[in-house]
C-alpha cells in the first residue's frame, strides 16, 4: 500500500523500450530491471503498451548489429507477443 496504492489497477506503467532490450540481454541480472519485471510478474502494476513501443524494440533489434549475437528477432517477437498478452 505504498503511496496509497491499493492494487495493480491503481498504477499504470509505460516502460521505455530500452528496459525491454536490457531485459532481453540479461533477464537474470540483479538490479532495477529485474525488480521491475518481478513486480510485473507479481501483477503489482498494469503494463501499458503502444505500437510505438513495439516499433522501437523492433528497430533496435534490427538496426543494432552489435546486439544480434544476444537478441534475435525471434526473441523480440516473443517479447512483443508477451507484452501484447498482458498489457493494456
Amino acid at each position: 500500500e505504498r503511496f496509497g496504492l491499493q492494487n495493480k489497477l491503481d498504477m499504470r506503467v509505460l516502460l521505455d523500450a530500452n528496459l525491454f532490450i536490457s531485459y532481453l540481454l540479461d533477464p537474470q541480472r540483479p538490479g532495477t530491471i529485474q525488480s521491475i519485471f518481478q513486480a510485473l510478474k507479481q501483477e503489482r502494476f498494469t503494463l501499458l503498451a503502444s505500437r510505438a513501443l513495439f516499433e522501437e524494440i523492433s528497430t533496435v533489434v534490427t538496426n543494432r548489429p552489435h546486439l544480434t549475437p544476444f537478441i534475435t528477432k525471434a526473441h523480440a517477437f516473443k517479447l512483443q507477443e508477451l507484452i501484447e498478452s498482458i498489457a493494456e
